[in-house]
């Protein structure tokens, strides 16, 4: 945008001074005329305050500050599709991280649990006449 302001600037300047300068050569030449300094027929009556900036470039102007606003869009556009791009790859790692957490979770989980089983295992039961019988001879030696 600054070069088309500064383009803008350069041309508003430059068409003052030709609406100061082309001013001064009208009210010469009117009065000139009136004077009969010249021949009425010579040229047309000259319009004493011109306004050239109304007309001048506006096209030219119009089509460069329409040009960089379409680069602008076209500038927001990309970055936000650059910004989808990483959010999703982002989204992608996240949930891949996701996934090893709660797949190590539920193996630790189920290691837990088989340990639990483990140690909380009834002991074996014996029979109390199992306790009274007398132990056989192998059973002493």
């Amino acid at each position: 945008m600054g070069t088309i302001n500064a383009i803008q600037g350069t041309k508003d300047a430059l068409l003052e001074a030709d609406e100061v300068t082309g001013g001064w050569v009208a009210k010469i030449g009117n009065s000139l005329q009136e004077q009969g300094v010249v021949d009425e027929d010579s040229y047309d009556w000259m319009h004493e305050q011109p306004e050239y900036r109304a007309t001048l470039g506006q096209g030219l102007l119009s089509k460069l500050e329409n040009v960089q606003e379409f680069v602008e869009k076209v500038n927001t556009i990309v970055s936000t599709g650059v910004e989808i791009q990483e959010n999703t790859n982002e989204l992608i790692e996240n949930s891949q991280n996701l996934k090893e957490s709660l797949d190590a979770f539920k193996t630790e989980k189920t290691e837990q649990e088989q340990a639990d089983k483990e140690t909380s295992k009834a002991p074996e039961v014996v029979e109390v006449s199992e306790l009274l019988e007398p132990a056989s001879e192998e059973d002493t030696k």
